[in-house]
């Protein structure tokens, strides 16, 4: 149901800044008038819905517990009114939980990921609803693992418990194209994007998860999963957006 109730409202505000821009400008002359210098913006989707999507599908066919969580905040500048600057920090969090038990064993597996971002956005209006957005950031993932396998040993009860997180930070970069649709005081911004990682620092997940020589395969492996979520999810990838904020 939220799912359906987020398309409804892209949908909604994109055909009312495309398909209307003429009545849309014709009211509001001036989008970006010198009395407000200030905007502030609550992100409701700051990571690609389409992810949403296939990550709960995905999770109830495997039968497993999955959680998803998004939310970005955003200081936008007046500097004339063709340009503005903002100051931006966005959250995204995913979780997945299973269980399973076969004769006297137990265990319990979960996992997560998350990403904070904090960006700095220049952004330029040629006309007076669209925008393009171009931005530079820091961004930290990191990923938690956890879990116990229960059972019994030669008639005793045993518990072995799992336990490793690591985190790794970055340097990004991104476009964005979108549209600011104005009511009063209130908008309402859809856009999309695309982030791009320029650096990564320090060791790989997958080498602070593991060590040795005996795990360079392991690591190997685990840095290549990891990859597509740094490139594509996580850090960078396609992105679409829906903004609500206030001016004044």
């Amino acid at each position: 149901m939220l799912k359906k109730m987020f398309f409804l409202l892209v949908i909604t505000a994109l055909v009312s800044g495309v398909v209307f821009s003429e009545e849309t400008v014709t009211i509001t002359a001036n989008v970006l008038p010198t009395e407000y210098k200030h905007i502030v913006a609550v992100d409701v989707m700051p990571l690609y819905i389409g992810l949403y999507s296939a990550v709960m599908d995905t999770s109830q066919d495997l039968g497993v517990e999955s959680s998803i969580f998004g939310i970005g905040f955003q200081y936008e500048h007046l500097y004339s009114k063709k340009t503005t600057f903002a100051a931006r920090y966005a959250y995204f969090g995913f979780g997945m939980g299973s269980s399973w038990r076969e004769d006297n064993i137990s265990a319990r597996l979960d996992y997560n990921m998350n990403a904070m971002q904090f960006e700095g956005h220049a952004r330029y209006y040629p006309g007076k609803v669209m925008f393009f957005d171009t931005t530079l950031g820091i961004s930290r993932f990191a990923v938690d693992f956890s879990g116990n396998v229960i059972g019994e040993v030669d008639g005793e009860r045993a518990q072995i418990g799992i336990s490793t997180n690591a985190s790794r930070y970055y340097l990004k970069s991104g476009v964005k194209l979108g549209w600011r649709i104005p009511a009063k005081r209130v908008i309402i911004e859809p856009a999309f994007g695309y982030d791009v990682v320029l650096s990564k620092f320090g060791r790989t997940i997958g080498e602070q998860m593991l060590r040795g020589n005996a795990a360079r395969e392991a690591i190997r492996d685990i840095d290549e999963a990891i990859a597509i979520l740094e490139d594509l999810i996580f850090i960078g990838g396609p992105r679409m957006y829906l903004s609500i904020g206030y001016r004044f």
